[in-house]
């Protein structure tokens, strides 16, 4: 195998991500033993399929971590962005889970 090398791709794609990400989920299961890794997406759609906005994230080793929460500026206000993360919440209870992560700044929590 030839020696690798540094590249800088800020656009990579899922494909690209995924491995690195893979890499990492394997490292952190035989670091640990915990192989209970469940990937968390929920979306609000309309009828016809387009995305209002989501929560994204990934529930491991008992532990819920919400990487993104976001709805569309259109619907905003109507309560989308208090029962997303509670029809989370219900997922990661089910999976076992007994500790949960969000991170944000507070310019974006307040409105919240």
């Amino acid at each position: 195998m030839d020696e690798p090398k540094m590249v800088f791709d800020p656009f990579a794609g899922p494909q690209q991500r995924e491995v690195v990400e893979q890499i990492l989920a394997l490292l952190k299961v035989r670091l640990t033993g915990h192989e209970d890794w469940y990937p968390v997406a929920f979306f609000l759609k309309t009828d016809a399929g387009e995305i209002l906005g989501g929560l994204l994230g990934m529930i491991w080793a008992r532990r819920l971590d919400i990487g993104s929460l976001a709805v569309h500026e259109l619907f905003r206000g109507r309560g989308w962005g208090y029962r997303l993360p509670e029809l989370v919440e219900q997922y990661a209870l089910e999976r076992g889970c007994t500790n949960a992560w969000l991170s944000t700044h507070s310019f974006q929590a307040r409105p919240l």
